[in-house]
């Protein structure tokens, strides 16, 4: 059995633009956002979607409604809502800036960098870092982030038959971080996050998950 999952992060969000951290928050799309969508859509109007799920977040349904309107080879309008491919939870730094974000993080784990920083620190290391840092202990560190993202992947092989074309909505953070794990060679660095709107297009076969392309937002690029 193989499915194919076209895995796209939302559009651009006000937090985005203003430069804050979102994780659970949630705001909504911008006019930008939404435009990004759209052409997003349109990358992947040839795919006749059989199934269609998005991030229990407003952010990630509102884009997917909008990536299945430009869609005729699909009868799907609406995707299902999970909360397994939520982002990260960055507890007490939720909805803030990302310097607060970073200047915590860095106090706390004795960097005077941020490039140094995630030079010795991958997307599971730093959820670790995230959690010591938050003075309420609620961040996810990469165990209880993993558990829930697990939890998800199983659900789509649960759920999913051979052949189908599965459309998935999420974040930057959590696309990164299944990418960093299953092609380490196509993300070097943490900061290499996929643009608002970018496709990530994976295979599932019964023992695993290739990762076919990432981060493909360009009109030069193949869908």
């Amino acid at each position: 059995m193989a499915f194919t999952v076209y895995l796209v992060r939302h559009g651009q969000t006000e937090s985005n633009l203003k430069g804050q951290n979102q994780g659970w928050a949630d705001t909504p799309l911008t006019l930008t956002g939404r435009r990004t969508a759209i052409e997003t859509g349109k990358h992947l109007a040839h795919v006749a979607f059989t199934k269609a799920f998005s991030s229990d977040t407003g952010r990630a349904q509102a884009t997917a409604r909008l990536i299945l309107a430009q869609n005729e080879l699909t009868s799907l309008k609406q995707p299902i809502p999970l909360v397994y491919f939520r982002e990260q939870y960055y507890g007490f730094f939720e909805n803030v800036p990302y310097e607060q974000l970073w200047a915590a993080v860095l106090h706390h784990e004795g960097y005077r960098s941020l490039d140094k920083f995630l030079n010795h620190h991958d997307f599971n290391q730093t959820k670790d870092s995230f959690k010591r840092a938050d003075p309420l202990s609620l961040a996810e560190d990469q165990y209880e982030f993993w558990s829930r993202l697990n939890r998800g992947l199983t659900y789509l092989r649960d759920h999913c038959q051979d052949g189908d074309k599965v459309l998935v909505t999420s974040h930057a953070e959590t696309i990164g971080c299944l990418v960093q794990h299953y092609r380490p060679d196509l993300i070097t660095k943490r900061e290499q996050m996929p643009e608002n709107g970018a496709v990530t297009k994976l295979v599932f076969t019964p023992n695993n998950v290739e990762v076919v392309y990432y981060n493909h937002y360009r009109t030069d690029q193949t869908y």
